[in-house]
C-alpha cells in the first residue's frame, strides 16, 4: 500500500474502519470509486502514450535521483491536494 500515496491509503483505511460512522465510510468509498474511474479514463485515454513509454524501460536516473525523496514528495502533494491551499496566500504570491 505504500505506493499508493498517503491520501489513497488513508482513504482505504476510512473504509475499513468499523469506528467510523457509515456516511464517512461511504463517503470515502465514493471517493475511491471516482479515482478509480479517473484513473481508467486516463489510462484509456493515453493508452498509446503509455505502452510507448513503457517500451523505453528500463530507464536510467539522472545522477543524484533519489527515490525515497521523490516518493516523499509525492506523498507531501497527495496530501495537501493540488490546490495548494497548505500555503499561505503569502508564500504563493511570492512564488508566482
Amino acid at each position: 500500500m505504500d505506493k499508493l500515496g498517503l491520501y489513497i491509503t488513508n482513504l482505504m483505511l476510512i473504509v475499513n474502519d468499523r469506528e467510523q460512522t457509515d456516511i464517512v465510510r461511504e463517503l470515502a468509498l465514493e471517493k475511491l470509486k471516482e479515482l478509480s474511474k479517473d484513473l481508467s479514463d486516463f489510462i484509456f485515454n493515453w493508452i498509446d502514450e503509455i505502452e510507448e513509454l513503457s517500451s523505453k524501460w528500463p530507464m536510467e536516473f539522472p545522477n543524484g535521483y533519489n527515490e525515497d525523496e521523490a516518493n516523499e514528495r509525492m506523498n507531501i502533494i497527495g496530501q495537501n491536494g493540488p490546490t495548494g491551499v497548505h500555503y499561505n496566500k503569502n508564500q504563493t504570491e511570492l512564488e508566482l
